[in-house]
Order: structure tokens, then C-alpha cells, then sequence
């Protein structure tokens, strides 16, 4: 799949490319001071659309190179919400 779409960031073309991908849903535990807070990948891509316009640059720019490599959008996403 072309990520021309995302090499201007925007939260339309984040959205379209992760609408393209079709990920499967998922979700992760993340241990908190609290206790486990539960995240899922849809809650995490609303949060990046929804970044300012500087972070979305930076996370166009991440899902450009996972895309060209063949990385797994998902494990990435897991990463983030893990704060690895």
C-alpha cells in the first residue's frame, strides 16, 4: 500500500490510512499505579488523530517507515501504549 496519503499529516489522512489497513482489534494491559488500565488499538488511533498537528507529523513519519519496511502497524501501536 502507497503512503503517499500520509506524507502530508493531517488527521483526514492519518485516518484514511489507518481505515485502509483494516487492523483488527485489539487490546493491551497496561500495569498503572492504580492497578491495570486497559487500551485498546481503536482508543489509541483516536488519541493520534486527535495529537497536535506536530505529532502527527511525527507519527506519519513512523507509520511511512513501518509500512515501507512491512512492519506490523498493531505491534507498533502496542508499543506505544506499552511506552516502550
Amino acid at each position: 500500500m502507497s503512503t503517499e496519503h500520509i506524507s502530508k499529516p493531517t488527521s483526514l489522512n492519518l485516518y484514511r490510512f489507518f481505515k485502509q489497513k483494516k487492523l483488527p482489534y485489539t487490546q493491551w494491559t497496561v500495569d498503572v499505579d492504580n492497578g491495570e488500565l486497559v487500551i485498546n488499538n481503536k482508543r489509541l488511533i483516536d488519541s493520534i488523530l486527535k495529537a497536535p498537528l506536530e505529532e502527527q507529523q511525527i507519527f506519519a513519519e513512523a507509520l511511512t517507515t513501518l509500512e515501507e519496511d512491512g512492519d506490523d502497524i498493531n505491534d507498533f501501536l502496542k508499543q506505544l501504549t506499552l511506552g516502550r
